[in-house]
């Protein structure tokens, strides 16, 4: 038989055999060998080895360096299994189109590889099976499009199968390979200088390059899907008019364990600067994706890239929002016939859950998938409405109509599925309740949506919520809630894993509602901020991926934020947004300021608090003798101690700081500072002495309150417990011991109660660690498990033995669960504690209502709600930090970082404040409650927030009176800025600043707010008497306000 040769002359086919072999770097005397060897066999004709050879080196593609370290043993598999597949077709040797595949070993050097070969029949089914296998493999892949053949190659190993110290040289499982240099030099270090990029870029990183030389493209970026994506890759750039004809995976040590690889594709071919943009666009918009099985619409045609994307988005946006719309008027009903507070925030609760139970995520998956029509419906509206490449001329009237022809269709669709019918009907929201959306913005890391209220369930959400950010990114998702247009809170990074994240996913918008436009706003009197939360759930596979999951989160808020042309903004007025530290993100702040200072943001240092080179909430105090202090740790070893500035001592030993400061402290921590405020101020009116009071605390030293708390209370602490120990003593803890171990801050993790000393307590004291087992305690009582018994211990009746004999009359909850004592477990915890006298909630919602409502209806204690005792920390988050950073604008270092006189100042000022609010509130709170007994304090700590906000309204209403009047307008600011600030900038630079028009919401903000609380807190014994004379003479009430 004879071959035409590229050159087109006839040669035998075993010269032609040797000749490619040779150009592919097989050596020739293996070849040989093996075909020899599988002759004498005799279990395959030497013509159908000749013919496997011809496919082997002409048709799978593969490149030279395969056939360079080959062993013979490993070329007769490979050939023998080829030679098994092939048939004869129109006059050429062909691999058997219904075959599932050949597979096979490959000794490779020291390594074994797999290989897998696939026609374009079984293509699909093969890499629905490898895809389970792949992920955290060495993989290659190629593909010639003459010949239409698949090759799968992957090693064994992954990065999982050796200890971390092995990558401390090299993150690449290539540097564990005995044949370490079969991996060229160049293609190496190319590897490590691209990750190196990927690991500190933000967006996604995808690099192009052109090899010129061989006619080739290289596409590279990180890969880091739960299962390979070659179907999608490969579809991508096939609408490009691209194909993939060859790409590697290469895995790197990642600390959190996730499979991770640089993925480099190749094409042939050329690709103008307008075509790479293209694509480049498109593969990171997919890079950004949180992948779902809709993708898979995509790889079917059955949807378009953009319609997929949007399928993706809109599917997620349905499961973390939707609500039953039809047929609740009987909830309705029921509802409005519940009198107790309590009985409508449960119902509301049980509303929420049944919504959950009825549309899980599951059944809308699958609706959606398999009615790729109706997707395609609302993409051509959204793209009516969003995308800048088209007139964006989507109006509302043609909206309405197309919503009624939507609704017919799913009327007729969904008879005899009433589900199907509601999910589509809400997924239609995503188009008309969104206002912009960074859906086609090229450069970003995750999709985010910025919609209005009619996405929440009223029947749930209650509270005006005056806007919503949805966020879906590759690594997680979340929600943004605000109350008003300038509001600030904490993001919260949920703690998931594969077993909870369903759960957590499904309370998220509950938890985000409760935390910010519900609570958040009703501790926020006395700073011009309303409140607002964020929450962010990573997904399963990336639980441990803090800073990537904040990344999607905040950079998908800041696209809608900053401007950008690709963002179509009907909602038509500039945001700003304030971001706080909470669980799970207080050490990320930083990178989140940073950020937005790298894109350009003018307010960058505004954007979040909490940071390093802000105020941290609990690093100073104030001594008896009016001197400021700081405890300042420094690099994990040691802990700085500064009074008015100066360093007194850097070090390790807390009985050197002990003697400085030890038991000299006044206050301590912006948050302590607030609560103490609140606590002083209630037992002060009650004729109570602190030292008097022993005191109880849940929360310990290593907690923010906690460690603070113990610096500054002057009575006896008789209870802690916190996550190391429940410490008890009837006599009192030692208190130098517990302040040395409140002293750390250089500890890290920061010492708990574990760290006080047992030779301490007093002869009835014990200290029960979480993880004791066996403990027998002074009186001889057995406890078997420490955890148990912590659980138990604030509602345990045979605790009462103990908690007699220690006359304790004060709580102040430092730490804790949400709602730890609740409507089930209150009686036990009231009977347990009868001699308490005053709880003043340091700690967020240790308390639900339910469980406020008892302790005020049927027991002597007087209680200070969180909303109104805890707000020592948002205060000086919002003024510290934001409002300074707006003042001092591009001096900010020189004033506050580099000059520690005014820094100090400002610590000063802002404490002072902190505790004079603090009081003011609870003075006003007790004086109220004694006018009217039936109301109890804590209602009273909503009440009175709901009547200054009612109040900002008025002011806002007559809002432009008070600006003409410069004199009144910086009265009330003063009373807002720190006098340092006003002493370090003056009138007339702050007045300029803050009537700029990009701060002009968050003046009139300060001005409506601030104008409110001070009212209040003068005049709210005869309110509604105000009310009216703000009414009829609005300047002339305020100016009152401020007569000396």
């Amino acid at each position: 038989m004879e071959i035409q040769t590229d050159s087109g002359l006839p040669v035998s086919a075993g010269a032609y055999i040797i000749n490619r072999a040779q150009r592919v770097k097989l050596n020739p005397s293996v070849l040989y060998e093996a075909v020899i060897d599988l002759s004498s066999e005799g279990l395959v004709t030497a013509n159908c080895i000749n013919k496997a050879a011809g496919i082997l080196l002409n048709d799978l593609g593969l490149p030279d360096y395969f056939f360079e370290t080959i062993t013979k043993e490993s070329l007769k598999y490979i050939l023998a299994s080829i030679a098994k597949s092939i048939k004869l077709q129109d006059g050429k040797v062909v691999l058997n189109s219904w075959v599932a595949g050949i597979d096979f070993d490959l000794a490779q050097g020291s390594q074994i590889q797999r290989v897998r070969i696939a026609t374009k029949e079984t293509r699909d089914r093969m890499e629905e099976l490898l895809n389970a296998q792949l992920a955290g493999h060495r993989r290659e892949y190629y593909y010639n499009p003459e010949s239409e053949y698949y090759t799968y190659v992957f090693r064994h190993e992954t990065v999982a199968d050796f200890p971390a110290d092995d990558f401390s040289d090299s993150r690449f499982l290539f540097n564990m390979d005995k044949d370490y240099g079969d991996t060229p030099r160049l293609t190496r270090n190319r590897y490590e200088k691209f990750l190196g990029e990927v690991s500190s870029d933000v967006i996604p990183l995808i690099e192009v390059f052109n090899l010129s030389d061989i006619g080739e493209i290289r596409f590279m970026f990180n890969s880091d899907f739960e299962r390979p994506q070659l179907q999608v890759l490969r579809k991508i750039f096939a609408d490009h008019g691209l194909v993939i004809t060859r790409a590697y995976w290469e895995p790197y040590y990642a600390q959190s364990g996730v499979a991770s690889s640089i993925c480099s594709l190749y094409v042939q071919g050329e690709l103008s600067r307008k075509m790479e943009i293209g694509l480049v666009d498109d593969l990171r918009a997919y890079l950004s994706l949180s992948v779902s099985p809709a993708t898979r619409l995509y790889v079917e045609e059955k949807l378009s890239f953009p319609e997929m994307l949007f399928a993706v988005n809109a599917i997620d946006f349905t499961h973390m929002f939707i609500f039953k719309e039809r047929g609740t008027q009987t909830d309705r009903d029921i509802m409005e016939s519940l009198a107790s507070v309590d009985h409508k925030e449960a119902f509301s609760a049980r509303i929420h859950e049944s919504n959950k139970f009825t549309y899980v995520s599951r059944i809308i998956m699958d609706t959606a998938v398999a009615h790729p029509d109706l997707i395609s419906f609302l993409y051509g509206l959204f793209e009516q409405k969003f995308n800048p490449d088209t007139p964006f001329d989507l109006t509302p009237e043609t909206l309405e109509k197309k919503q009624k022809e939507f609704f017919r269709m799913l009327a007729v669709r969904f008879i005899d599925l009433p589900l199907g019918h509601d999910m589509f009907a809400f997924m239609f929201k995503l188009i008309s309740a969104t206002f912009k959306t960074n859906f086609y913005k090229p450069e970003k890391r995750s999709f985010s949506f910025r919609m209005d209220n009619r996405i929440l369930d009223p029947l749930v959400f209650k509270q005006f919520v005056y806007g919503i950010f949805f966020v879906n990114g590759h690594y997680a998702c979340g929600t943004h809630l605000r109350a008003d247009d300038i509001a600030r809170g904490g993001l919260r990074l949920i703690r998931v894993s594969p077993t909870t994240h369903g759960t957590e996913l499904d309370n998220a918008l509950l938890l985000n509602y409760a935390l910010g436009p519900k609570a958040q706003r009703l501790k926020h009197k006395d700073i011009c901020e309303s409140g607002s939360k964020g929450v962010v759930v990573p997904h399963a596979l990336y639980a441990s991926y803090s800073m990537d999951a904040l990344y999607d989160y905040t950079e998908g808020i800041m696209d809608l934020m900053l401007p950008d042309a690709r963002v179509i903004d009907h909602y038509g007025r500039p945001e700003m947004v304030f971001f706080g530290p909470d669980e799970g993100t207080a050490p990320l702040m930083d990178a989140v300021s940073l950020r937005a200072k790298q894109r350009g943001y003018q307010y960058w240092r505004t954007i979040t608090t909490g940071k390093s080179f802000g105020i941290p909430h609990d690093t100073y105090g104030i001594l008896k003798n009016g001197d400021l202090f700081g405890l300042i740790e420094r690099g994990n070893t040691e802990t700085e101690l500064a009074i008015n500035g100066d360093t007194k001592v850097v070090t390790a030993d807390m009985e050197e700081i002990y003697g400085h400061i030890g038991g000299k402290i006044e206050i301590s921590g912006m948050t302590t500072t607030s609560v103490m405020g609140a606590f002083r101020t209630l037992i002060a009116h009650y004729g109570c002495k602190e030292e008097a009071l022993n005191l109880m605390m849940t929360g310990g030293p290593d907690g923010d309150l906690g460690c603070n708390e113990i610096q500054c209370y002057r009575g006896k602490i008789c209870l802690i417990i916190d996550g190391g120990s429940i410490l008890f003593d009837p006599d009192g803890l030692d208190k130098k011991e517990l302040m040395k171990i409140a002293f750390m801050r250089h500890t890290s993790p920061r010492m708990n109660s574990l760290g006080y000393p047992e030779e301490k307590l007093g002869k009835n004291g014990f200290k029960v660690l979480l993880k004791g087992k066996n403990i027998t305690l002074p009186d001889g009582t057995f406890v078997e498990d420490g955890a148990v018994f912590h659980r138990n211990f604030l509602t345990d009746p045979d605790n009462r033995k103990y908690i007699e004999t220690a006359d304790i009359k004060a709580f102040i909850p430092c730490g804790g669960f949400k709602d730890t004592i609740n409507h089930g477990n209150v009686r036990q915890f009231a009977s347990l504690f009868k001699e308490l006298q005053f709880i003043v909630e340091g700690a967020n919602v240790f308390f639900d209502d339910t469980a406020r409502r008892y302790i005020a209806a049927s027991t002597r204690i007087r209680q200070i709600k969180d909303t109104s005792a805890n707000k020592g920390g948002v205060f000086s988050s919002a003024v510290a930090e934001v409002l300074t950073a707006f003042l001092l604008e591009d001096s900010y270092d020189k004033h506050l970082l580099e000059d520690k006189v005014t820094r100090w100042a400002l610590i000063r000022d802002i404490m002072m404040q902190v505790s004079h609010y603090a009081g003011a509130e609870t003075d006003m709170l007790i004086k109220i409650h004694e006018q009217d007994p039936d109301i109890p304090l804590f209602v009273l700590s909503e009440k009175t927030s709901e009547q200054i906000f009612t109040f900002q309204t008025v002011v806002g209403e007559n809002l432009e009176s008070l600006l003409a009047d410069e004199d009144l307008l910086w009265q009330v600011l003063e009373t807002y800025i720190p006098g340092v600030l006003v002493k370090t900038l003056g009138r007339e630079a702050i007045l300029k600043i803050l009537n700029s028009e990009q701060l002009t919401a968050y003046r009139n903000a300060i001005i409506t707010k601030k104008l409110s609380s001070i009212a209040f807190y003068q005049h709210g014994l005869d309110w509604d008497a105000y009310m009216d004379g703000a009414q009829s003479d609005f300047i002339g009430t305020a100016a009152a306000l401020f007569a000396k």
